[in-house]
């Protein structure tokens, strides 16, 4: 069975944009999905409460894992929470 709806053009032409609109954004949403969240050495010996040489030492043990950019040195956020947890170095 077939329905007639009567709609103006402007109206047509709003229910699409607007159904557009919804999926980009879903489709937005899901492309960006967060990358991991790096921090710096300064941040990483401050929030461990160690010296950059102890970061160095952990690294070299393979206990924490550091990333270089150039000549940065960055630990990622969930790595550095990780150590934080009690017993984690034992």
């Amino acid at each position: 069975m077939v329905q007639l709806i009567n709609l103006t053009t402007d109206k047509l032409q709003e229910i699409i944009s607007e159904a557009l609109k919804e999926q980009l954004k879903d489709i937005h949403s899901s492309e960006n999905k967060p990358l991991p969240e790096f921090i710096t050495r300064k941040e990483a010996s401050e929030m461990l409460q160690v010296t950059y040489m102890t970061l160095r030492s952990w690294h070299k043990k393979k206990a924490l894992k550091a990333h270089s950019i150039g000549n940065r040195v960055y630990y990622k956020l969930t790595d550095i929470q990780e150590a934080m947890k009690p017993n984690y170095y034992n």
